[in-house]
């Protein structure tokens, strides 16, 4: 499907959700910013820009928006977000007002980068796993030796008596 077609289409849905919702309804967008779908993100953003769509939230695929006003909606979706573990979020500047922007996972702290205990510690998880290595290397060394070691003490008394047989036999009879 080409650009010019798909933007007609979500051109055609945008109107259609406009008519169709409340005030204060929400509308959701999929694959604004997708890069298979160019005319999806041209058509919700004008939408923004021509007839007074206003985004409430993005995340990595969808778009939340209302024709109505979206601050308060903004607000019950904050605060829910602040009781979340599984979910971070920021607020970020879209034009005169805030936008949020959330992902299903939480962004990891990022370590500092002169903090020796978080250097010493990454440093100790690399020392016991060479350890750990280092470890069953060397108990199938000796599960290997202790195995030897038995064949040859088994074959110790066989081997004594065909050397004394050798010996016996190379030795002229008197």
């Amino acid at each position: 499907m080409s650009t010019r077609r798909t933007c007609t289409h979500v051109k055609g849905d945008v109107l259609a959700a406009r008519t169709v919702l409340k005030d204060d309804g929400i509308v959701a967008f999929d694959d604004y910013r997708s890069e298979h779908t160019p005319g999806v993100a041209l058509a919700v953003w004008e939408a923004v820009a021509g007839l007074g769509l206003a985004p409430i939230c993005i995340s990595t695929q969808k778009l939340y928006a209302t024709w109505g006003d979206p601050v308060p909606v903004e607000r019950r979706l904050l605060e829910w977000l602040e009781s979340r573990t599984d979910l971070w979020h920021t607020t970020d500047v879209l034009g005169d007002r805030d936008l949020v922007r959330v992902n299903q996972r939480k962004k990891p702290k990022p370590a500092s980068p002169g903090n020796d205990l978080d250097r010493l510690t990454a440093e100790l998880r690399r020392t016991t796993a060479k350890l750990k290595e280092v470890t069953a290397e060397s108990q199938n060394a000796v599960q290997a030796l202790k195995k030897a070691t038995r064949e040859v003490s088994l074959l110790g008394p066989v081997a004594h008596r065909a050397a004394g047989w050798l010996r016996r036999r190379s030795t002229p009879r008197k």
